[in-house]
């Protein structure tokens, strides 16, 4: 088994939770820039409280500079939500980043959910597929309203994401892994 560098490692299981990429069209998340993926992401993740660690968001677009992240990476299936968290932090090399990997790449997970699941029904509908889509929403992150969730709210996390799934299925909209 290879050794895994400190400042990637992950909880015990926790990877696996996020190590499924998926393939999906959104013209406004394909268009972003290593530094705007990086902004979108850190913003996102860590909503009111990012302001207090600008230090961290230079790294974490440095790093995505470093490693090409850009938005089409995500929407061609390219990399999961955890290759995403892990490409983030790479500059951390002094840090552990146990609970920060697992706090990007839930958010990234959500993110690409909603994306994906928004440009299924635009596309479904008459409205104009990507010509109705908003770039904005491509850069948009987590509702400020909204904690930031830390390993103790995990029981609250896996509860509002079964009112997700309940959500989709009652809308009859499906996102998938990618196809293997």
């Amino acid at each position: 088994m290879p050794v895994v560098p400190f400042h990637l490692t992950w909880k015990e299981g926790a990877r696996a939770q996020f190590d499924t990429a998926v393939v999906f069209e959104s013209a406004a998340v394909s268009r972003l820039t290593a530094r705007q993926l990086a902004q979108t992401v850190f913003k996102g993740a860590l909503a009111e409280h990012a302001g207090a660690f600008q230090a961290m968001e230079e790294e974490m677009v440095g790093a995505a500079e470093d490693n090409l992240l850009l938005g089409l990476s995500v929407t061609c299936g390219a990399v999961s939500p955890a290759e995403v968290a892990e490409q983030l932090v790479s500059r951390r090399v002094t840090h552990s980043n146990k609970n920060l990997l697992q706090l990007i790449a839930r958010w990234v997970k959500k993110w690409i959910g909603e994306h994906a699941v928004a440009t299924a029904v635009l596309a479904s509908s008459n409205l104009g597929g990507e010509e109705v889509w908003d770039d904005a929403l491509a850069a948009a992150g987590a509702p400020a309203d909204r904690p930031v969730h830390g390993d103790d709210d995990e029981a609250e996390e896996e509860e509002e994401e079964e009112e997700d799934e309940e959500d989709d299925e009652e809308e009859g909209i499906r996102v998938g892994p990618v196809p293997g």
